[in-house]
């Protein structure tokens, strides 16, 4: 699959943020020549470079799972469109009912930062830190 291929596949593929964040995140690897993460382990704390990434440390204290991650490189929270007539729809999408308007995209991109900040605060330490 190439890039165009890559983007018209999952530019169709709306509201479907569980079905599809792992089959994205593969294909992205794939195309960018990185190797897929490994099996998690029961053992979280051996988990670095997985799918579903186990953290803790949350106010109320209940775990969180981190959609993808790999130590000290990347944390992805993906998110996928809510279209107008779906579950969760913004309304400011309404406006364009084949994809989500940038203030709706604005608004899911805001949301998934607030959950990986709230991951990175909760990740074990120490996290490697890279120098700029």
């Amino acid at each position: 699959m190439g890039w165009a291929d890559f983007i018209a596949v999952y530019a169709l593929a709306g509201g479907h943020e569980h079905s599809n964040a792992q089959s994205f995140t593969l294909r992205l690897l794939e195309l960018l020549g990185v190797p897929g993460p490994t099996v998690a382990q029961n053992d979280h704390t051996l988990n670095d470079y997985v799918f579903e990434r186990r953290v803790r440390g949350w106010a109320d204290g209940t775990p969180r799972w981190i959609d993808f991650y790999k130590r000290g490189c990347v944390l992805m929270e993906l998110k996928q469109s809510r279209l107008p007539g779906r579950p969760n729809a913004d309304p400011a999408d309404a406006e364009t009912p084949s994809a989500p308007t940038a203030g709706g995209w604005d608004a899911m991109m805001r949301k998934a930062r607030v959950q990986s900040m709230g991951y990175v605060a909760n990740l074990p330490r120490p996290i490697p830190r890279r120098s700029s």
